[in-house]
């Protein structure tokens, strides 16, 4: 009689990598239970993530910065949409933004 026995060793290879102090916060908030921080990394990297999975990533976000951002936002638009009249060729009264 014979006995045929399968053993895979697996070597854990580990790497340091430097991240900032609010990168560090983003993944402890996307960190599930019972996930590494590598688990965590490769299933972000992977993609194909739900919408859902970005709810509440800015929830302490100050008042402030929040203004900042969509003030941001705001004169990114007016650019893009002078930016796309010009190459239409549309007059600037004829131009209707969408936003």
């Amino acid at each position: 009689m014979y006995v045929y026995v399968y053993i895979e060793v697996k070597k854990l290879v580990s790497k340091n990598i430097s991240i900032t102090e609010d990168v560090y916060d983003l993944l402890s908030k996307m960190k599930l239970e019972g996930e590494s921080f590598s688990d965590t990394i490769a299933r972000l990297v992977k993609g194909g993530g739900k919408l859902s999975d970005c709810a509440g990533l800015w929830s302490d976000m100050d008042e402030e910065e929040l203004r900042e951002i969509i003030t941001g936002v705001k004169e990114m638009r007016k650019t893009v949409d002078e930016s796309l009249r010009q190459e239409a060729g549309i007059a600037r009264s004829a131009w209707i933004p969408l936003f």
